[in-house]
């Protein structure tokens, strides 16, 4: 992915990764913080669905190498690496959580700035995902609610000069295609034009037996 999105995530980008229900978008967004980890970057994880110990579990999974599902007989192993990896990388993680539709834009400036304030300052931020979230202000309509907290999502990572990656879920024609495309995104496009990369997940049948799957740059506006 650094390859094909010239160097990675870029500074005030926003990032989505799209796919149908249950195909892997949170796994991704966790992988792709633990890539920033890997070198030294201070990763914010924002969850709107899982609690903030899931979230941990699945990056505890991804570090340390040990299925997810093996995770609690395996603590003293996993502990062990994850120790050996913070020291290796210094990268920091955090996770908040907040319950779906209950966060906004204002929301996570908030936390920001109160994190600043302890000296913490992001390198990413990870938000699973703005579907989730609500917007600043009332719509009747859905599709403009969602374009706005997109809007505000890029604008705070043109401001803060960092990337921002999100997920989001296809439409249901898009559930089964081979490879999901733009015109699959659900709800609304303007997620399509706000965004400066788009990379979407597809999994079929036959994919599903091979134990494979298909990752597709949908949106590159750097190359």
């Amino acid at each position: 992915l650094d390859k094909i999105l010239n160097g990675g995530f870029g500074k005030g980008e926003l990032a989505i990764i799209l796919a149908g229900t249950s195909l892997g978008k949170s796994w991704v967004l966790c992988y792709c913080g633990k890539g920033a980890l890997d070198v030294g970057k201070t990763v914010l994880h924002y969850t709107f669905e899982l609690d903030e110990y899931k979230v941990g579990a699945r990056y505890d999974a991804i570090i340390s190498g040990i299925p997810i599902n093996q995770i609690i007989i395996n603590k003293e192993l996993v502990r062990a690496r994850l120790l050996a990896h913070s020291e290796k990388t210094k990268g920091t993680l955090i996770i908040k959580s907040y319950p779906t539709k209950s966060a906004n834009i204002t929301t996570i400036r908030n936390h920001i700035n109160k994190l600043n304030h302890y000296g913490i300052i992001p390198d990413i931020i990870i938000a699973d995902y703005a579907d989730l979230m609500t917007s600043r202000k009332n719509y009747e309509v859905k599709r403009y609610e969602l374009e706005s907290i997109y809007e505000d999502l890029r604008a705070l990572g043109s401001e803060l000069q960092l990337p921002i990656l999100s997920a989001s879920q296809t439409n249901r024609s898009g559930m089964d295609d081979e490879v999901v495309t733009l015109t699959s995104i659900g709800e609304s496009f303007a997620k399509a034009q706000v965004a400066d990369v788009i990379i979407s997940l597809s999994r079929r049948y036959e994919d599903k037996r091979l134990n494979k799957g298909k990752m597709y740059i949908a949106k590159n506006r750097a190359g």
